[in-house]
């Protein structure tokens, strides 16, 4: 019966090699629970259209330049965002781009490197033009070429703002990646290169279509997996009380 799964939990935990097996098991769940919901919103999302894809991003881009940290970035201040899929079912942040370099902020773009997951970069890109005549990738992502020679801001404690893309987020700011870790290790050493250098944390924006956002239906968890400051889909914000306030001040 139930009550017997509860007690004999409770006494697998008591040894600390038994909790650290039901932690793994546990673990091995959400992963495939996790495999699951990249599926299920995979099909969902392969039914919008291109105009409702650009309509949606349209809704979320304009929410996006609202925010503190986006609108404080206007004097150089560097943001992170990340080039869209050429006709993929994801937030078309091309707009958002063109409002950055339009309002002075600086610019910077991710090239993965390798598969681990402190292989992706964080490159200064000189200027929109030179953005949109970046090649496409087997994946059809724009992607800077190795001898371009744009600088490298990963750990430069720079980045203030980090517009993060996702399978999927949810109403209390947890996100569904693509399950590399790219993003959560990035997130990582920015924050730890501007700890060091007195500064606050980025501010991590996800940015979602609508059928990407669950709303009260939870994105399957661990414990490493981070909580994003704001979440930005068609409909709405979802923000963190203090990042709504303007956290990031300069």
């Amino acid at each position: 019966g139930g009550g017997g799964a509860s007690t004999h939990s409770e006494a697998a935990a008591a040894t600390p090699a038994a909790a650290a097996v039901a932690a793994s098991a546990g673990a091995g769940g959400v992963k495939a629970e996790k495999r699951a919901l990249r599926k299920e919103v995979a099909a969902t999302l392969s039914k919008l259209s291109p105009d409702e894809v650009r309509r949606q991003s349209e809704r979320v881009v304009a929410q996006v330049v609202t925010l503190p940290c986006v609108r404080d970035s206007s004097s150089g201040g560097i943001v992170s965002v990340f080039l869209p899929m050429v006709g993929g079912q994801e937030v078309n942040t091309w707009p958002l781009i063109a409002q950055l370099f339009a309002q002075g902020s600086r610019v910077v773009v991710p090239k993965v490197v390798g598969k681990k997951a402190e292989a992706m970069q964080m490159l200064l890109a000189p200027s929109e033009r030179e953005l949109k005549a970046l090649p496409t990738d087997s994946w059809n992502i724009p992607t800077v070429p190795k001898d371009a020679g744009w600088e490298d801001q990963t750990t430069s404690g720079e980045v203030e703002c980090i517009i993060v893309p996702c399978v999927a987020l949810d109403g209390q700011r947890r996100r569904l990646g693509h399950g590399r870790g790219y993003y959560d290790s990035f997130i990582q050493r920015t924050t730890d290169a501007r700890l060091a250098r007195g500064l606050p944390p980025p501010t991590t924006i996800g940015v979602a279509l609508e059928d990407q956002f669950l709303g009260e239906r939870a994105v399957p968890t661990t414990a490493h997996d981070k909580v994003l400051d704001v979440v930005v889909h068609p409909g709405g914000v979802v923000a963190s009380t203090e990042t709504r306030l303007g956290r990031v001040v300069k």
